[in-house]
This record gives C-alpha cells, structure tokens and sequence, in this order.
C-alpha cells in the first residue's frame, strides 16, 4: 500500500510538471507559428537576406587595403587635434588656433607631431583614399551566425577615420581644403558603405563616424576665412543625410537576426546569450577559485562556490527546462515586443521628430502585460534586448541635427561673405545658400535663430534631446561644467561660436596649469565607464586577430567601436 502510494506520488510529482512543459510547448510552437503568419501578412521582413545587401564584388570592394593599411596609421589616435573643442557654454575653439593638446593626463600633442606622423605617412594615406575610392567598402557579414555574427571591420574602419580627421585637421590649419574636403568626404564614404549593413551595432560605429566628420566639419568651417567656392565644396563633403532610415532598417535587421538565434539557441547557451545581450560584452568569463589562508577568505569562497553551483544549476537543468516549455513563447512576445518598437521607429521617421523618451515611457512599457506585470517565463528575451535598443534611434536623430546645423551654418557664412552680414533670419538663406529653412530634428518645428544688435555672431539652436525649447540657453542641464563641456548636453543645443582670441587664450592658460596629483584633468572631467574587455569581444571587434594570418590588431589604447558620441562628438 505504502510502495503504491509513494508511486502515485512520484507520478504527480514528476507527471503533472511534465504535462504542463509539454503543453505549453505545443502551446508555444502554435503561438509562434501565427505570430510568424501575422506579421509576414503584414508585409514585414523576418528573414535577414530581405534586408542584407548582396556581398560586394571584389574587384570594386576597397575594404582589405583599408583593414592593409588601418594598423599603419593608428598612431592617429594619439595625435588626433582636438574638434570643435568647446571651451565654455556656447563658445568653441577650432584647432588652428590651439597649439598644444591633452591626449593623456599630462601628456600633450602638437603640431609638430602631426605633422611629422602626415609626412611619415604620405603612402598610407594615399592607399586609404585609393581603397575609399573604390565602389563599396563593406565587410561580408555571416548573419546566420545570429548574436555570434563578427564584426571585425568596424574597429579599423573608425581607425582609419580618426587618420582622416588628424589629416584634414593639419590640412585646415594650412590652409589646404582641398585636402580638408577629400579627407571629409572619405569619412563620409566610409560612413555610408556601413549604411548598408541592417545592424544596430553597425549603425551605432556609423554615428560615431559621422560625428567625427561633423565635429571636423566644423573646426574647417571656423580656421579660417574660406571663399564662397570652398564653403560650396565643404558643404558637399558633410556626410549623407540616411543616418535615421538606416537606423530604422537596422532595427528590422536586429529582429530578424535575433529570431535566427533564438531558434538556434540550446538550453545552456540561454544565460551566456542573455548576459552577453544585457551587458553587450560577449558574456562572462568563467570564475576561478584560489584556496583561502583565512577564515574570511574561507566564506568568502564558501559563498562563491555556492553562487557558482547555483549558477550551474540554473545553467544546465532550469535553462533546458525553460528552453523546452517556454522558448517558442518568449520568441513570439519578442517578436510582438520589437514589431511595436519598429512601428514607433517608422512614425518618428515619417514626422522627422526625435523620439522624446519622455513622451515614450520607455521601452518597457512594452514588455508589460495587462496586468501591468511582466512575465518572466515568456517575456525573458524581450526584457533583455529590446531595452538595449531604447535609445539608438536618438542617436542616429542626434547626428543628423548636428548636421543640418552644420549645413545651416556654412549657409549663414555664405551669407556673411556676400552681403557683408549675417541674415535677420534663416528664411533670407531661401533659395540662394539653402533649398528650405532647416527643420529641427528633435521636435520637428524650423531650427532656432537670433542676430541680437550689435552681435557679431548668430545664435544657432536646436530644443535637444528633450524637445523643449528653452530660449537658446547653452547652460548645462543638470550637471557641472567641465573643461569638456558637451554642447549637446546643455539646456538647448546652441551650436558653438567662434571662441576670440582672448578667450582661447585664457582657457589655454587654464588647461597647461600644473595640477596636483589626483586632480581631474581635462581628459578625465567626463563621466565614463571603464571596462576590460574579453578576448573573445575583442575578437570580434577586430582588436585582436581572428586566425594567425589576420592583419596586426590595433593599439590597446583603441576604444571600443560601440563608444557612443558626444551628440554628436
């Protein structure tokens, strides 16, 4: 009686949780199976070869001698002239007029530098703009490979720009633009050759590339005074204007490449992928454990090898379960999760309104059920990747801002060398220095403008990543002021003015100043993040070589290519 009893027991024990995975295993496979049906109804595009391009022929892909010949001129990166270097809200220094720079605590650059680095370099350059000059310049990336794809391109390629920019700059101090401009405009070919891979991270290195372009732009623009022929010329170089459409592709892509590592996932790859998507490191590494010489050290093991057995745990018997039962699932609310986000990407492309993050609530919000709870079971993806992607539409709309200020402003210089002064309003550009009076990105109303009497310069303005306009106010919104003071960040968006002489001066005097030891410098006022990065991430970033007959990584200096710009910086 007792044997029986215990069998019963055993049966529901063991029967009725293996009833319920299976069903909500057949439940999950139906339910993602309509899903599928719905949104390919729908029109969208699910599978990543709709929106990849074709591989590029070889004979026109200048990409190998880029990645030839990027490790050449990676000294760049320690010499690169500061760009648009904002010296207080408002004012801005252009690099022809700054002699010295700090790279490092204490350590400064010159001109003498770069310019022996351009003359060392003449060759490298050459094939740099050779290779840009082909035309494509873009990787074959192996999409099926889902979150694993490599990304060993993007690395060199902002290399290879941050070469170009160091270039341009020593060009503008000279006087050269047309050297300047070419240097420009192959930032911008690179750029744009990146625009055609659907990746965010892609899109994201391509942001940062285009803020480089522009952050150059403006220092050209302001080292000098320039004729109406060359501001012409400068204007053509800026960057293409497909940054948000890109981005919104990029989107599509991320789905789609997301659902093809979903279903390819096995139970206890699930905690590797997750922490690697949350962290955007790649995952973890593995712990490791040394024997204590110490009653504390000896709990403090204890608690690491029972946080590591529980993670063990959760690796390889509840991820499997999960797998089975809830993986279909929790595709499907990823794929209703992201369909959500694209649809408010598309309207805030076909408004041209930055998307406030304010007025969105956050992403979120749409991870949250009817009863305002998120269900873990079914929701785990959803609430690790779509987050990751709140604000990269922001980012693509920031660049863009940056530059139809920029355009804006060579206009109003045009204006300036023909009829002697700035204009009483943007309007009077119309038609003769711009098509239409430029509309602001972040809330999609025509961009701020004030000649106050007796000025010498314009007061130019964007309302920001917050959509408000509050006047043209460059104050900053929120947190100290800093020898590195972002122009994005302030109140409004006031693109910089020309800093005077005296000024620069001053803020010069201020910069060189000895500093005690432990004091902040320049270099190190702004808020960052450090993080090592793993060898695996670094090879798939191109840092580190992916086989032994892969061209030489670049210095361990290089920054990840992921580093968000300065909103433009």
């Amino acid at each position: 009686m007792v044997r029986k009893a215990l069998l019963i027991l055993a049966v529901i024990v063991v029967g009725l949780p293996a009833s319920y995975l299976t069903f909500e295993h057949f439940r999950g496979r139906r339910r993602l199976a309509q899903t599928l049906d719905r949104l390919i109804a729908q029109g969208e595009r699910l599978d990543i070869t709709a929106l990849a391009p074709p591989p590029p022929a070889p004979a026109s892909n200048g990409l190998a001698r880029l990645l030839r010949v990027s490790p050449r001129l990676q000294e760049a990166g320690t010499l690169h002239p500061p760009a648009m270097r904002c010296i207080a809200a408002g004012r801005a220094a252009p690099s022809s007029q700054i002699k010295s720079w700090e790279q490092t605590s204490q350590k400064f650059q010159g001109w003498a530098s770069v310019e022996e680095w351009s003359a060392r370099n003449e060759t490298e350059l050459a094939e740099l703009h050779a290779a840009l000059a082909l035309p494509e310049c873009r990787s074959s990336l192996n999409y099926s490979e889902g979150f694993k794809m490599l990304f060993p391109h993007l690395a060199p390629i902002k290399s290879a720009c941050i070469a170009l920019s160091t270039s341009a700059a020593l060009a503008a101090r000279d006087g050269d633009l047309d050297r300047a401009v070419t240097d420009l405009a192959d930032i911008g070919r690179a750029s744009a050759a990146m625009g055609r891979e659907p990746v965010v991270l892609s899109q994201l290195v391509r942001v940062a590339l285009v803020a480089i372009a522009l952050n150059r732009g403006w220092d050209i623009l302001h080292a000098r005074d320039w004729t109406d022929d060359q501001l012409v010329r400068l204007d053509a170089a800026l960057p293409s204007d497909d940054l948000i459409r890109d981005m919104v592709t990029a989107l599509e892509g991320e789905r789609a490449i997301g659902l093809i590592a979903m279903r390819q996932i096995k139970g206890r790859e699930i905690t590797d992928m997750l922490d690697g998507l949350s962290a955007g490191l790649g995952g973890n590494p593995t712990p490791s454990f040394t024997m204590p010489d110490s009653l504390d050290a000896a709990a403090e093991l204890a608690s690491e090898m029972t946080a590591s057995f529980a993670q063990s745990i959760r690796k390889y018997a509840v991820m499997p379960l999960w797998h089975f039962a809830f993986n279909d699932h929790a595709i499907a609310v990823y794929l209703d999760a992201m369909q959500d986000f694209i649809t408010a990407s598309r309207q805030s492309l076909k408004s041209g309104r930055m998307p406030i993050q304010a007025d969105a609530g956050g992403s979120n919000e749409l991870l949250l059920g009817s009863q305002g709870r998120v269900d873990w079971s079914k929701n785990l993806y959803s609430q690790t990747a779509i987050p990751a992607l709140d604000r990269v539409l922001a980012k693509a709309f920031s660049a863009d801002i940056q530059r139809t200020l920029l355009r804006t402003d060579i206009a109003l210089q045009r204006h300036r060398l023909r009829h002697g002064r700035y204009p009483d309003s943007l309007g009077s550009l119309v038609p003769d220095f711009l098509p239409a009076v430029p509309i602001d990105g972040a809330d999609g109303q025509p961009l701020r403008y004030r000649l106050a009497p007796g000025a010498t310069q314009p007061v130019l303005w964007s309302a920001g990543e917050n959509g408000i306009d509050d006047g043209g106010d460059p104050a900053p919104d929120g947190y100290k002021l800093t020898a590195r003071f972002l122009w994005w960040r302030g109140k409004d968006a006031v693109w910089p003015q020309t800093a005077s002489p005296e000024e620069i001066a001053d803020w010069i005097q201020k910069e060189q100043q000895p500093r005690r030891p432990g004091t902040a410098t320049s270099a190190s006022t702004q808020a960052t993040t450090t993080f090592r990065m793993s060898p695996e991430l670094m090879k798939r970033y191109g840092l580190l070589p992916s086989t032994p007959s892969a061209p030489p990584p670049p210095p361990t200096n290089a920054e990840p290519p992921t580093a968000q710009p300065e909103a433009g910086k």
